[in-house]
């Protein structure tokens, strides 16, 4: 595997209070990432304990100051310890058993220039052996400079995808006739989405939108907008203390039960359930 050469273009740096996102270049061309920090802390173990994760969304970047864990995931077994920065990509459950120790934690969304996560198909715990970096990533973290905190996420982020950059460069520019139509649906509430709308702009017929969407993209657009939409929803019930009615609302939709309808055949579970769910989970990283 060719190593990758990762530049980044700091005039292209942009940031806001949980979203970062920066541009680099590898091998001459502009790959555009977003980092979203939907939740993160430290957390003091004092004592050996376990814990089973459900499959989230996002993915999570953990780092030890201290002790150590040991995570088995999809059948594999590894071994989690002090100096290192290791990454769970989104959709992945694992069961963990930590040893007294400090954890530190960061729950992140990562995309280009598409809704879905770059790491989307990463198998494993992709470990960075870098010390510098993880004290780094702890020292901006105990710093309480945000800014700080997502600059050095993103700068980790960007690690961990720097040996899958040659396929995320292939996918950007798959989908750049496409943009249009991200772009729309990024800034529409997902349940207004509709996709005969979406064909009428790009001046083009349902059918053969549908169909140069899914080969582009390898994902048919029914179901990444509907991916997009329990991504935003899985973001706002966790990030947010708003009611899930509000939620709904925020959304798109004109009553809440179909908001239920929706989640409930999505996940198999209702946004109630989900959060009360959440409630212990975030709190055990």
């Amino acid at each position: 595997m060719r190593r990758a050469v990762v530049q980044h273009d700091s005039r292209e740096w942009q940031t806001a209070p949980n979203i970062c996102t920066t541009t680099v270049q590898h091998e001459g061309s502009p790959l555009r990432i977003t980092l979203r920090l939907i939740h993160y802390g430290y957390d003091p173990r004092r004592r050996e304990c376990h814990f089973a994760h459900p499959a989230p969304p996002f993915s999570r970047v953990f780092l030890f100051d201290r002790g150590s864990a040991v995570v088995k995931t999809r059948g594999e077994t590894h071994h989690l310890r002090t100096g290192r920065v290791y990454l769970l990509p989104p959709g992945q459950p694992f069961n963990v058993d930590y040893k007294p120790s400090g954890l530190n934690f960061y729950h992140v969304f990562v995309h280009g220039m598409a809704e879905t996560s770059i790491f989307d198909g990463m198998r494993g715990v992709p470990t960075l052996d870098d010390r510098d970096l993880h004290e780094r990533v702890l020292a901006a973290f105990w710093s309480g400079n945000v800014l700080r905190l997502m600059a050095t996420l993103l700068e980790t982020a960007t690690a961990f995808a720097a040996p899958i950059m040659d396929q995320l460069i292939e996918r950007t520019s798959d989908i750049s006739p496409y943009e249009n139509v991200l772009t729309e649906i990024q800034n529409t509430p997902p349940a207004l989405i509709r996709i005969d709308d979406l064909a009428e702009r790009s001046h083009l017929s349902r059918s053969a939108l549908s169909k140069g969407f899914h080969k582009k993209m390898g994902i048919p657009l029914k179901q990444y907008v509907l991916k997009v939409q329990l991504q935003r929803a899985h973001e706002l019930l966790q990030m947010t203390s708003r009611t899930v009615e509000d939620v709904a609302r925020e959304l798109g939709y004109d009553a809440p039960n179909y908001f239920y309808r929706f989640f409930k055949k999505m996940t198999g579970t209702t946004p109630t359930e989900y959060r009360k769910r959440l409630e212990t989970v975030t709190r055990l990283a």
